[in-house]
């Protein structure tokens, strides 16, 4: 059942006690915006390409269309929905675990990558796919064929990043830092 200990966030030391207290009483009035998360992940889109580029002899340029769609995606749904989740998240997981406990930390873990991530995976290789032109049918073609090997790579990779988050990001800001790093690996 839910935790009916008053000081919900006793797993963390004093100074991030004091810290997720605050912005947990905060949480909700911190939404972040579309143009933020958009701008978020088109920061990380070209971060991303520029590391690419790097790593190969031939420079291949900057991709702004691929960027701009990337900035349209992070900003029209992550950075709603996204929104949405994270503080949701937060909620469910504040009721039933003290916050900042292992046990807290490894529910919004197995909750984000086994609720959101299939979400967010099927939603970005369709929204790519009918940015670049692609039909609906051809979109979904491209969700069925790349779904598997993205959502592994997502579990793999995104849950030890989310574990930091949840652990050490106050939660009005975790939707940024993912934006960040989602957005570099698109």
């Amino acid at each position: 059942g839910p935790v009916s200990n008053p000081d919900s966030h006793g797993g963390y030391s004093k100074p991030l006690r004091h810290r997720h207290r605050h912005q947990s009483a905060h949480s909700l009035e911190h939404a972040p915006t579309t143009d933020q998360s958009g701008a978020l992940w088109l920061a990380g889109d070209v971060v991303a390409q520029q590391i690419r580029s790097s790593s190969h002899t031939e420079s291949q340029g900057l991709d702004l269309r691929r960027s701009g769609q990337n900035a349209l995606y992070g900003g029209m749904v992550n950075g709603t929905i996204g929104h949405w989740w994270y503080r949701e998240l937060d909620r469910w997981a504040l009721r039933y675990f003290r916050g900042g406990s292992a046990r807290f930390v490894a529910a919004k873990v197995a909750a984000d990558g086994l609720v959101f991530g299939p979400v967010h995976v099927a939603g970005y290789l369709g929204a790519m796919s009918l940015m670049s032109g692609k039909s609906p049918a051809e979109s979904g073609a491209v969700v069925r064929e790349k779904f598997a090997e993205a959502y592994g790579v997502e579990l793999l990779g995104w849950s030890v990043v989310q574990a930091v988050n949840f652990r050490y990001v106050p939660s009005m800001w975790v939707l940024e830092r993912s934006s960040i790093c989602r957005g570099s690996h698109s």
